[in-house]
């Protein structure tokens, strides 16, 4: 349909709904949404300095050469709603862009996206492509033995730990701790992401502009999050399992993560921990806690029987550039009959030597030998280096009862 033959009100509806969602509850964002579409429907043409004496409270001195602001503003904005169009919008038939280069709002009919099934997610970045492939040649490996033997390396679907999520007909979200990135101008029209150790989400860039105000005007978050290496290496173990065993199962991002998924889904978490964003409601309840500082951080473990708290550092071997990690591996009942499972660590190596661990049907033996309680909390020191992880070794469990309950939202 053309533009010009779309009615108002259809327009206005599309506004409405934008200004309704979770993607612009920003006031600059709502104001600057909504001056686009109004200057659409009454025609009127745009320039940057128009939108910054209109929309920005700028004055008659604005000049676009040396304040990018408008700029910034718009391409922030040309982000939003490319999220908006893949999650909550991703079914309307009308859809509103802005061309890059342009000011112009256009609407444009789509036809609506179909919705995905149990096993298809959308994710962005070069490895999660890596990871698509994997998924693929591991379901292809899982089809060619069917009728020949039983796929060698897969969890038992009677594990006493894996059995709530491989058995469950509630859907398990297997969650990839993304990074966060905020953008900054480093010169004239150009944009710079940028990743700061102690910045990892929405809310720690909020508090920092308030504690630092003269940033507020340069520093802008960006959909363009970053993942480690190391998770094709890590869903490949467990991904056939789920495949086999016919789980219900989805992959999101933790900055993708809503209260609502805690409360009805089982949660299996694969990241650093400073990337567990809404997660950190889950392991605050627990009997551990990490600290990231710049250039040091640390980890205390509570143990449970003997009292004592443990305190860990991550360090490096100056002769073999090989380091330490200390891996976190959980689980833990939700509010609502649904399971947590959690592997946390901060080098990519930590992750995946656990993740082996617990995808090994004889390591997985070994650790439940003594263990009384399906829910623990168990730490590891690994080292490795770079995706490679040389020794795993168990230095704390606490075993959880079966009344251990985690408690948030409330």
């Amino acid at each position: 349909m053309s533009e010009t033959m779309i009615p108002t009100e259809k327009k206005l509806e599309v506004l409405k709904n934008l200004l309704e969602s979770q993607e612009f509850q920003s006031s600059k964002y709502k104001k600057l949404i909504e001056y686009l579409v109004n200057a659409n429907i009454n025609g009127e043409e745009l320039k940057e300095t128009t939108i910054a004496i209109d929309c920005f409270d700028k004055d008659s001195s604005f000049n676009p050469a040396i304040d990018s602001s408008v700029r910034v503003y718009l391409s922030n904005l040309r982000k939003k709603l490319e999220h908006y169009y893949l999650t909550d919008g991703k079914k309307d038939g009308l859809k509103l862009r802005i061309p890059k280069g342009h000011y112009q709002i256009e609407f444009i009919t789509i036809d609506p996206v179909c919705e995905p099934g149990n096993h298809i997610f959308y994710k962005r970045g070069f490895f999660l492509s890596i990871t698509l492939l994997i998924i693929f040649l591991g379901f292809a490996f899982l089809k060619g033995s069917f009728f020949s033997r039983l796929p060698a390396n897969l969890i038992p679907k009677s594990d006493e730990i894996w059995t709530d999520f491989l058995t469950s007909e509630t859907k398990t979200i297997i969650v990839l701790g993304d990074y966060f990135f905020f953008s900054m101008p480093y010169a004239e029209g150009r944009q710079s992401y940028i990743r700061d150790i102690e910045i990892n989400s929405k809310a720690d860039l909020d508090k920092f502009l308030l504690e630092n105000p003269s940033y507020s005007e340069k520093m802008t978050p960006t959909y363009h999050t970053w993942l480690e290496e190391n998770y094709p290496y890590c869903l490949a173990k467990i991904l056939p399992s789920f495949a086999f065993s016919e789980t219900n199962y989805e992959i999101k991002l933790s900055s993708e993560i809503q209260l609502a998924d805690l409360q009805k889904y089982n949660i299996i978490y694969i990241g650093p921990y400073k990337c567990l964003n809404l997660l950190s409601n889950i392991t605050e309840n627990l009997n551990f806690s990490y600290h990231l500082h710049q250039g040091s951080s640390s980890l205390n473990f509570h143990e449970i029987e003997s009292g004592v708290d443990h305190v860990y550092d991550w360090k490096t071997n100056p002769q073999t550039n090989g380091r330490n990690d200390f891996s976190i591996v959980l689980k833990v009942p939700g509010p609502n009959k649904n399971k947590f499972m959690f592997f946390i660590s901060e080098h990519d190596f930590g992750n995946i030597s656990s993740v082996k661990y617990f995808s090994n049907a004889l390591k997985l033996q070994e650790f439940e030998k003594d263990l009384s309680s399906a829910h623990f909390e168990a730490l590891f020191e690994v080292t490795g280096i770079i995706r490679t992880d040389f020794t795993i070794k168990m230095l704390h469990r606490n075993e959880l009862q079966s009344d251990f309950k985690v408690n948030f939202g409330e």
